[in-house]
């Protein structure tokens, strides 16, 4: 495997490259660990090249300049889950006071009762019993 020198590493890091050449150095990062550590020496000395900021305080400055937004806006007192909670719970302790619960259990004991007695007839036998009495409303009697 070919390594890379300090300078070739160098050049990369100033974006002093043709493409071709830069991709295949990037490529070989990601295999190389000796590599990538002269690559990350490299990046610390040009650390150390780089003038010094003279204004400390620069992004506490320039935070406190941005007006931030309330976002989150509070929401009305009928839009928060409690309120549904307890509107669900008063409705029920009122239907459950008012035996609203004890009547429709009534009913549906009533309507249970009234299928079990009822005996229906089937589709078919309907059908002939009507047929019967249309051939006898149309065919004349015999005596």
């Amino acid at each position: 495997m070919d390594h890379y020198t300090h300078e070739e590493w160098l050049a990369y890091i100033n974006n002093n490259l043709p493409k071709a050449t830069h991709s295949e150095l990037e490529d070989h990062l990601y295999s190389c660990d000796q590599c990538l550590e002269l690559y990350m020496e490299q990046i610390d000395n040009q650390t150390e090249q780089l003038p010094e900021i003279e204004n400390i305080n620069f992004t506490d400055e320039l935070v406190s300049k941005i007006h931030f937004e309330k976002t989150k806006k509070s929401n009305p007192f009928y839009k928060h889950a409690i309120f549904h909670y307890g509107l669900a719970a008063a409705v029920t302790f009122l239907l459950m006071s008012s035996g609203f619960f004890q009547g429709i259990t009534g009913f549906v004991s009533t309507v249970e009762a009234s299928s079990f007695t009822e005996k229906e007839e089937s589709f078919s036998d309907n059908l002939m019993d009507k047929t019967l009495q249309l051939l006898d409303i149309v065919l004349p009697k015999k005596e």
